[in-house]
């Protein structure tokens, strides 16, 4: 039996226990996402209440371990764990993350393997063994469970929890074989806590109020600010700040959430939100046909559009300091001697990228970028379609139903005689079978950018003709018109619907679950300081210090 296993066994039910609890709670407490609750305010700005025991994911275990066991990096082992099913945009909706039966495998083989590695490197032990240790075995073993556990749980332990710990430390040598009372200690210790349900799964029991909500406590909220902004534990200061009790103002969650946006830290966060949000990864392996597009290189592309894209959000974000505006309009990007030809540029470039301004009547943010336009396009072709798809998902929030099944494909224009835009609205336009979601919102959008060719590059006719990039979308607030991509980019800045939807795509983000029904005052309210300029910063620290971030509804168990 793994060491791991034995050190589970003697632990006790309590732990195993909690595993099989935490594993079947669904944590809806009688209500689903989006349904009112009477101590949470009204159908429009209700409590929506989520899981109590959101697994971390993949990446917050790989940063969680690097951060508790003070390692340079992260382990890089979670590739190869089983993959977490599929259903959210940002893969950390606690109410689809189980610690399912071959991800706890995957688990124990990686923790075995970590513990056995730190217990016999002694400049990787002195790191998490508090210096100096004296006494017998027992004050030892005190000494190394107070100064680690409560951090792997991110909340002081019970005497009985620490009693059992102990305990464990003390039969190291006998599970680990190791001649070292403390090394074999700290291993049996180290695999233990790493597996338990209370390092794999935060817990956001909290307390019942006067209101009828349910708030969360000091240690709870220190977990849920750094999850939220570092996507791993809280660091010695948050701590502290749980400790002082002062997790439980408004005044307090402000103070902390305001240094983490503004340490380093978060850099990592607020990029991984844009590359899943913008589909970054659709980047990779985008096949051009050669003959007609000799700029495009045969191999490399995805690691340079996807530093193109990166570059840009961290300028807009974290340099600039700006927000959705200027993600969707600004008229400089960053590129190479690779991008620069596609974007028409003259001058010197070389394998370095660098920072350039665009031209203003031709470029606009992100949507106007080499890596969008090339991705949402075939191999010959521009793909107006997918581009405008793109923007209805992912710019507007637009409601679009599943498409039918047995689309047949876009008709060839053997003659060659035809505009692609020509093409589909002869096929999906207005007064067709594609009228609906098509002709009134898909191919608009998409339209927009027939512009720009299959590799993104500026063009001024298709099949000898000149390129039509004049049409209206239905916007909630009214209908607008447009000509080509920088008046679309201007006109979705000046939407409401589109500021919604940013915004509630971060409160899926930093909350961790699905927006509902109950979110929608708190996302108008965000969302109207998103259109009025708000840097993106400024939108993830309002929607923390929002109540709906520390607090849930009070029925359920």
């Amino acid at each position: 039996m793994s060491t791991a296993l034995v050190a589970l066994s003697i632990v006790g039910a309590a732990a195993v226990g909690c595993t099989g609890m935490i594993g079947d709670e669904s944590g809806t407490g009688g209500f689903g996402p989006g349904s009112e609750n009477p101590g949470g305010g009204s159908a429009k700005d209700a409590l929506v209440d989520s899981t109590r025991f959101p697994r971390l994911t993949h990446a917050q275990w790989e940063n969680t371990v690097r951060d508790l066991l003070k390692l340079a990096s992260a382990p890089g082992v979670s590739s190869s764990f089983t993959t977490d099913p599929p259903g959210s945009t940002f893969g950390n909706d606690g109410n689809l993350l189980k610690v399912t039966p071959g991800l706890w495998g995957d688990h124990q083989k990686a923790v075995e393997a970590l513990g056995d590695k730190i217990a016999k490197d002694s400049v990787a032990l002195a790191k998490i063994v508090p210096a100096g240790l004296t006494g017998d075995l027992d004050a030892k073993a005190k000494a190394f469970v107070d100064a680690f556990a409560w951090r792997a749980y991110r909340r002081p332990l019970t005497p009985e929890e620490t009693a059992e710990l102990i305990a464990l430390f003390k039969q190291g040598p006998a599970l680990t074989g190791l001649a070292d009372p403390v090394a074999g200690g700290v291993q049996v210790v180290l695999t233990t806590v790493l597996q338990s349900p209370f390092f794999e799964y935060r817990t956001e029991l909290g307390e019942k109020k006067e209101d009828g909500t349910v708030a969360l406590g000091n240690f709870e909220m220190a977990s849920r600010l750094s999850y939220a902004l570092w996507n791993t534990m809280p660091d010695d200061e948050l701590f502290a700040a749980a400790k002082d009790n002062s997790l439980v103002t408004n005044e307090g969650i402000e103070k902390q959430a305001r240094r983490l946006l503004d340490d380093k830290r978060a850099e990592p966060m607020i990029a991984d939100f844009h590359a899943k949000l913008l589909d970054f990864d659709h980047f990779n392996s985008l096949n051009k046909d050669a003959t007609l597009f000799p700029q495009w290189p045969a191999t490399g592309m995805d690691r340079v559009l996807r530093t193109e894209a990166e570059m840009f959000v961290r300028e807009v974000t974290i340099t600039q300091k700006g927000g959705l505006n200027q993600l969707l309009t600004a008229n400089y990007t960053f590129v190479n001697d690779q991008l620069a030809p596609l974007y028409g540029l003259t001058g010197t470039f070389g394998p370095d990228f660098k920072k350039v301004e665009l031209d203003p009547s031709q470029r606009a943010g992100f949507l106007t970028q080499i890596g969008f336009l090339a991705a949402n396009a075939s191999p010959r072709d521009t793909d107006p379609i997918h581009r405008g798809v793109f923007i209805n998902l992912k710019i507007i929030c637009a409601d679009l139903p599943p498409p039918p099944m047995n689309v047949p494909p876009l008709p060839k224009d053997d003659g060659g005689s035809k505009t692609m835009r020509e093409r589909i609205t002869a096929h999906t336009g207005k007064n067709t079978c594609g009228s609906g979601c098509h002709g009134t919102m898909i191919n608009p959008a998409g339209f927009a950018f027939e512009a720009f060719d299959a590799v993104g590059k500026w063009r001024t006719t298709d099949h000898g003709k000149p390129v039509n990039t004049v049409d209206t979308y239905p916007f909630v607030d009214g209908p607008q018109t447009y000509d080509g991509a920088v008046q679309f980019a201007k006109v979705l800045t000046a939407r409401p619907q589109v500021h919604k939807c940013y915004t509630g795509n971060w409160l899926e983000y930093a909350y961790g679950r699905q927006k509902a029904e109950g979110d929608a005052a708190l996302i108008e309210r965000v969302a109207t300081a998103s259109m009025s300029g708000a840097s993106t910063k400024d939108l993830i620290l309002k929607l923390v210090l929002e109540k709906s971030f520390s607090r849930r509804p009070g029925g359920g168990s």
